[in-house]
């Protein structure tokens, strides 16, 4: 049987939350953990059991990055890149090492991707129509308002708001508070007046706390996803989920971060225009399974909840247990994967999985 355990890399950014991660896996930690990667991107790779980079043991690199991300506070407002976007970006910084803090673009790849929740979980997703923008401050920051009225795109509304004054920024982020209040909210159902709330709480003298009214508000339900394109703006806020992406880490951030921001460079790659949010229905193929796939994405992903199925033959595939767990069957091979972890599935005939709990199967190119 071509399956083998992997042990992904664990991130602990300050955004990342203190039991999620830690549960999910059974480890101890002391601090926050945001992410958990599974794949053979450079920046955190998965090893076998006996401590082999995947990358080394199957002899290539996967064409997908699999993650769980664990969400306590609002993650940077950022966008990614298109292939040449990137191919550019990267050529750009070469002079710079790959983990420098100051790197936009840490490979040449363009970076789509999934997001599938795992519970209640608030996004900000692409820009509002330029009215609708208008009519948020309009409400909110009269103050901004009344710079912005005569603007005619959504581009000369974020040019004149990355170019305010320290002072105007104090004077309008002063108003917005007076307005929202700078508490961060305790429900989990989040609206623009919440969110700004809580990006106040985090980052008070950051102009663009204001996000929250120039963006789609989206909360979702478990098993619900939105499919995001290099270019879309997006901020993830609150909640745990499953990200499947291109195996990249190219981003470039406007801002609600301590990390590198850098203004010029995402408004050049940003889509500046009113996008509506791109819900990705999961369809039940068959009972208890449910897959996650889009036309225009390199991987596609697959939810087992019960039964017995046929995996799909691909080249690279990864099963992943969020809940319950799974059995893995060819002849007479057996393997259980257990909550929290993951095998590696490579190019095999007639591969049955039984599951029984919440299992994902995300892989990239069908054989």
């Amino acid at each position: 049987m071509s399956c083998f355990s992997i042990t992904g890399a664990i991130k602990n950014y300050a955004w990342g939350s203190r039991d999620y991660i830690k549960s999910l896996l059974s480890i101890e930690s002391h601090g926050p953990l945001a992410e958990y990667w599974l794949g053979t991107h450079f920046l955190g790779e998965a090893k076998t059991e006996d401590g082999i980079l995947l990358s080394e043991k199957i002899g290539h690199r996967l064409s997908f990055l699999f993650k769980v991300l664990a969400i306590s506070t609002p993650l940077a407002i950022q966008c990614h890149p298109s292939k040449s976007q990137a191919q550019e970006g990267y050529l750009k910084e070469s002079l710079l090492s790959l983990d420098d803090e100051e790197r936009n673009y840490p490979d040449d790849s363009e970076k789509t991707e999934v997001v599938i929740a795992l519970s209640d979980f608030t996004a900000l997703y692409g820009f509002l129509p330029l009215e609708g923008i208008k009519e948020n401050l309009s409400s909110f920051v009269p103050e901004l308002f009344g710079k912005i009225k005569d603007s005619s795109s959504i581009k000369e509304v974020l040019e004149t708001i990355s170019n305010l004054s320290k002072e105007e920024t104090s004077k309008i982020l002063s108003q917005l508070e007076e307005k929202t209040g700078n508490t961060p909210p305790l429900s989990f159902t989040l609206g623009p007046k919440e969110l700004c709330a809580l990006c106040l709480s985090l980052y008070s003298d950051d102009i663009w706390c204001i996000s929250p009214l120039l963006m789609n508000v989206v909360n979702l339900k478990a098993n619900e996803s939105l499919f995001i394109k290099p270019g879309i703006v997006h901020a993830y806020c609150r909640g745990n989920c499953l990200e499947i992406m291109s195996s990249s880490d190219n981003m470039t951030r406007l801002g609600l971060t301590k990390r590198h921001v850098d203004e010029k460079e995402f408004l050049k790659i940003a889509y500046l225009d009113s996008t509506p949010s791109l819900f990705l229905e999961a369809m039940e193929t068959e009972e208890g399974a449910f897959s996650y796939s889009y036309k225009e994405a390199p991987f596609s992903l697959i939810r087992y909840e019960k039964g017995i199925h046929t995996l799909p033959r691909i080249k690279d595939g990864i099963i992943f247990s969020i809940e319950g767990k799974a059995i893995l069957k060819k002849e007479d091979e057996e393997i259980e994967v257990g909550k929290g972890e993951a095998y590696y599935v490579g190019e095999d005939d007639k591969m049955m999985i039984e599951a029984q709990g919440s299992i994902f199967f995300a892989y990239g190119d069908c054989l």
